[in-house]
């Protein structure tokens, strides 16, 4: 059952993660760089619990007006500073994403990256422009037969995201093992008036 409630003990430990991570820089996810048709060409764009923005710097390198969401704000500072470092504009805004609102709409494109949330279209949808698109991209309960993390409970079953999307205009659905070796779900859902 997903709890929408982040307690004190997970929010530092987040804080302890994007600390020790933050002298490391990661590239962007290689299924996003691999994906870039399913995004739109420009606009406004929002990255869900984008951590220390790998993605989101990519995204702003590439041209988008990019709004950074996310829990730790040691994770926010970093990617302010590697935004300053690159040249870019990256707003930031600090939030707990399972039980507050996200930063208002509309968006062009709504990256949810990695990010565990059975809600996610529901809730991000609305907020997304005619035509904008929510690019969703996880691992699923299979990807623990060679990994022990995520555990579980912070996994996509297999099938279960195609379920939650199916009243929505899915314009891309894959499951399957990445060419990182994890088993991940991903879908493009279109916003269409």
């Amino acid at each position: 059952m997903y709890d929408d409630r982040t307690t004190d003990a997970e929010r530092a430990r987040w804080e302890e993660r994007w600390g020790a991570l933050s002298d490391r820089e990661l590239p962007p996810s290689r299924w996003l760089v691999a994906h870039a048709e399913w995004l739109p060409e420009a606009g406004r764009a929002l990255d869900w619990a984008g951590g220390d923005g790998r993605n989101a710097l990519w995204l702003a390198e590439r041209g988008f007006e990019v709004t950074l969401a996310d829990i730790s704000p040691t994770a926010l500072a970093t990617a302010r500073a590697r935004a300053t470092e690159r040249g870019v504009t990256l707003d930031t805004v600090a939030v707990d994403l399972t039980s507050e609102e996200p930063p208002a709409g509309p968006w062009d494109l709504i990256l949810c990256h990695h990010y565990y949330d059975p809600r996610i279209a529901e809730r991000a949808v609305p907020l997304l422009s005619f035509g904008g698109r929510l690019v969703i991209h996880h691992p699923t309960r299979r990807n623990l037969e060679k990994h022990p993390r995520p555990p579980a409970h912070f996994l996509y079953a297999e099938g279960e995201l195609a379920t939650l999307l199916a009243s929505y205009e899915v314009v891309f659905h894959e499951e399957a093992w990445t060419v990182a070796d994890r088993h991940e779900v991903s879908a493009v859902i279109e916003n269409t008036p």
